[in-house]
């Protein structure tokens, strides 16, 4: 065979080889100069990633080839925050408790658990945390789901259910995700918080704003103060399915006590209940008051100073 023949028959391998639009014996110079060239920069970026300790594909293992793709593995990819759910389902079933999920992240008024009671009769559901928290026994009836919220700090819960003659429970974690939590404190500056107990309300009242506010002044509270939910979360709100409700004391901006309220009735382990009668307890500033008790305030006080 000729020069001229061989050189015939090369051109033509390659031109059904073809890599448009290079073609011809220079197209194949041409495409083992790319290739090299890929070759190179998948090595180099195969390098870098290492560097980073960002797995590689194995399809690294086939650079010589014509793929000249490089990926970077998403091994171990851990869930994001914004994929936590904000509600917690809690099911009550004739086959048990229901949780399904391990961790919640809580909204801007706190947690929120959607309960659904499938049996056919009226159970207890509760909300416990690792703080103390304690929502009480809450009576949920058959049908329609319902939601609780639970102004609750983050950490861990405990979520449980009465099915017939026994108790469930599960854990789960509130997790705050997004940092929208604040511990509530009370704005007594360099002043240490003083504590009193026992406080009538006077009028029976089913707003915890009036009781706590006439409680307030029967003790003798002269200032221009306002009643608010307990803060923590940005947007609070008053906790009623609670064994301990409780309200902010604010003057000028300032939370200045913590009153804890009670009802007239009560029933060991389920929430407090309207009408409220009393400030069991009362954590508050000096500042609260220009001069004390007044003489004439009724009703078992003490006053104390505060831990």
């Amino acid at each position: 065979m000729s020069r001229d023949d061989l050189r015939a028959l090369l051109e033509k391998f390659a031109a059904t080889a073809g890599d448009p639009p290079e073609h011809g014996l220079d197209g194949v110079a041409a495409r083992r100069r790319r290739r090299t060239r890929h070759r190179r920069g998948a090595v180099a970026t195969a390098v870098a990633l290492a560097v980073l300790g960002i797995a590689v594909s194995p399809r690294l293992s086939r650079l010589g080839g014509d793929d000249h793709d490089v990926t970077a593995a998403e091994t171990g990819t851990p869930a994001r925050h914004s994929e936590i759910p904000d509600v917690v389902e809690l099911k009550c079933t004739p086959g048990g408790i229901d949780v399904p999920v391990a961790s919640i992240r809580p909204q801007d008024d706190g947690l929120h658990v959607r309960v659904e009671n499938t049996l056919p009769y009226t159970t207890k559901v509760w909300v416990q945390s690792d703080d103390d928290w304690d929502s009480g026994r809450i009576d949920i009836a058959p049908g329609q789901p319902r939601t609780l919220v639970q102004p609750v700090p983050p950490g861990g819960l405990t979520l449980g259910c009465r099915i017939g003659d026994t108790d469930q429970q599960r854990s789960v974690e509130l997790v705050d995700v997004f940092e929208i939590y604040r511990a509530p404190e009370l704005d007594c500056g360099d002043d240490r918080p003083l504590a009193a107990s026992n406080l009538p309300v006077g009028s029976a009242s089913s707003s915890q704003i009036a009781a706590t506010t006439g409680a307030l002044r029967t003790w003798g509270v002269t200032a221009n103060f306002d009643i608010e939910p307990v803060g923590g979360y940005p947007e609070p709100r008053y906790a009623e399915q609670t064994v301990d409700p409780t309200v902010a004391v604010v003057l000028d901006g300032d939370t200045l006590g913590w009153a804890h309220l009670a009802g007239a009735t009560a029933t060991p382990g389920e929430p407090a209940r309207a009408p409220w009668t009393t400030i069991t307890s009362l954590r508050y500033c000096p500042s609260l008051l220009a001069s004390g008790p007044s003489a004439g305030g009724s009703g078992s006080t003490t006053t104390s100073t505060a831990p």
